[in-house]
């Protein structure tokens, strides 16, 4: 039970990572597609 936890627990957290990179990308890219338009 506990190692089923805590795989599932590091798989959380590995997808938040995931997801969070993959957002701080995005508005990476808007902030100079933004920049370059001024």
């Amino acid at each position: 039970m506990v190692t089923i936890t805590v795989d599932m627990l590091a798989a959380d957290v590995i997808n938040y990572i995931h997801y969070m990179g993959r957002h701080v990308n995005t508005v990476k890219k808007l902030t100079l597609k933004f920049y370059k338009v001024l």
